[in-house]
């Protein structure tokens, strides 16, 4: 059991600790302390080395910027982590060991001035693309074992152009080593501006995996509370920061848990997502990991609920857009409850939870997810409870409704198919493969799944971009796999 302290409240909405802005200003100073110390050791400097220590500096601005996609326990980890980096780069680099790595650097004739130049930046941009953090750029496959290397070599001797901004630019101020230094720098730079506008997505799944170890379990007036075990609480956090005062609310924190619970044992390694678990966390509700994620997601929820109708409306200027994406949120986990309440035997709550995914769809202005939704609803009453025909009298509107999606009503064509032929209406299952087989059929019919649902991550999430490959994909299979089962059907019915 996790111990926390603070606002007792319910919601336990959290302002900022003191701590929070302190390690901040910490961070931010910590940038500016190279340059600084350069003018103090040398009285001066010139224009190559300010022009590369105020980069240094800008670009420590800029990384903390990107922090404000994570919750606020890994901001503030993440800020005291590198500010302490500073001071011993400051401390290593500005004595004695830095006067001989320069030395060395100046005896080296092909690491400086241009050609150390366009080394050292290349490496930092290969090293870079080898681990970056921007999907359209991403590397993958062998190419990125090709490249790690240099993505080592960026991280550890480098250090993200550290190392040689601080041993040119403290020690000799020779021109043969700030010009190398300042082109890293510009390169370092770039990387860093990128890599915030893409949404610094890295810095969301570093969180993602802190966030289940750091979350305790508490009982506090009647209300389980999830509470940072570090400082304060964790989902108060979250509340205070991006549905009341963000600039613009990020959601990357249920998103990411709802991937986890879609996927526990395995996600994406492809995504940099293999570090991310439920197993290392205490399990709240003594159920399986998919279960134990959806209690945190519903947990969030119901938090980010409540302080919608209290203080959401006076605060923020986009409440319809908040109020939206809470139903979004609230769908998606009300859908992914059932399927694991329909795995584990729990037919009423699969049925429920089908029933308020339906309805959060339709509030969120979702009308093919919750066609989705009505659908797997039906099939599951017509599968496990023995009513076909009453879930083929519902399923039957979709199956001629251009309004939704070819993928929607593929979908449902699909499912009355199979309860045809557990019903052992083989001429109307035929009949409805044919008609799947007249459809046009095209990757982008499915594409819904992630242009009505927006992720705020760029992720090979379940409910990124890749799940609608493998919507169709799945969509593809099992209309081969129908038509199998019918062939097998009349040839036992014909007695082969």
């Amino acid at each position: 059991m996790g111990w926390f302290r603070g606002n007792y409240s319910w919601p336990p909405i959290d302002p900022p600790q003191w701590n929070d802005r302190a390690w901040r200003v910490a961070y931010v100073l910590a940038g500016f302390a190279p340059l600084v110390t350069a003018v103090v050791v040398h009285r001066g400097a010139d224009v190559v080395t300010v022009a590369a220590l105020v980069l240094l500096a800008g670009r420590t601005a800029v990384l903390d910027r990107g922090l404000r996609h994570a919750v606020r326990p890994v901001r503030r980890i993440w800020r005291r982590n590198r500010t302490f980096g500073v001071i011993v780069g400051l401390v290593l680099f500005g004595g004695p060991v830095g006067g001989w790595l320069a030395d060395w650097w100046l005896g080296v004739p092909w690491l400086t001035g241009l050609s150390g130049a366009l080394i050292l930046s290349a490496v930092c941009l290969v090293g870079w693309l080898g681990l970056n953090s921007v999907p359209a750029l991403r590397v993958a496959g062998p190419m990125r074992f090709l490249l790690m290397p240099l993505s080592v070599a960026r991280k550890t001797l480098l250090f993200e152009g550290w190392v040689p901004a601080l041993v040119a630019t403290l020690h000799q101020l020779d021109s043969r080593l700030t010009a190398p230094a300042l082109c890293v720098m510009v390169v370092e730079t770039a990387v860093a501006i990128v890599t915030t506008r893409s949404g610094n997505w890295r810095i969301r799944i570093e969180a993602a995996a802190v966030t289940p170890r750091v979350m305790r379990v508490s009982l506090y007036g009647g209300h389980l509370l999830a509470v940072n075990a570090m400082s304060g609480s964790l989902e108060g956090g979250w509340l205070y920061d991006q549905v009341l005062y963000g600039p613009a609310a990020d959601y990357s924190l249920i998103e990411l848990l709802l991937a986890i619970g879609k996927a526990p044992d395995h996600m994406a390694p492809a995504a940099g997502m293999e570090k991310v678990r439920w197993t290392t966390s205490p399990n709240p509700t003594g159920q399986a990991p998919e279960a134990a994620t959806l209690w945190a997601v519903e947990h969030l929820l119901d938090m980010f609920r409540v302080t919608l109708e209290m203080r959401g409306a006076s605060r923020r200027s986009d409440f319809a857009g908040l109020k939206r994406n809470y139903h979004r949120l609230h769908g998606l986990a009300m859908m992914q409850k059932a399927e694991v309440s329909d795995r584990t035997e729990q037919v009423d709550i699969a049925l429920v939870s089908w029933r308020a995914a339906i309805d959060s769809f339709t509030a969120a202005g979702m009308p093919n997810y919750a066609a989705l939704a009505t659908a797997n609803r039906a099939h599951l009453r017509g599968m496990r409870l023995g009513r076909g025909f009453e879930a083929l009298r519902e399923l039957e509107p979709m199956l001629d409704n251009e309004k939704l999606a070819v993928g929607v009503r593929v979908h449902a064509m699909l499912l009355c198919t199979q309860i045809c032929l557990n019903l052992g209406e083989l001429d109307q299952a035929e009949r409805l493969i044919a008609r799947v087989r007249r459809l046009p059929w095209r990757p982008r019919h499915t594409q819904f799944l992630h242009t009505e649902s927006p992720v705020s991550l760029p992720l090979a999430t379940p409910y990124g971009p890749e799940a609608s490959v493998e919507f169709g994909r799945m969509l593809s299979l099992m209309a081969d796999r129908m038509a199998s089962d019918l062939l097998h059907r009349r040839q036992r019915r014909r007695g082969w």
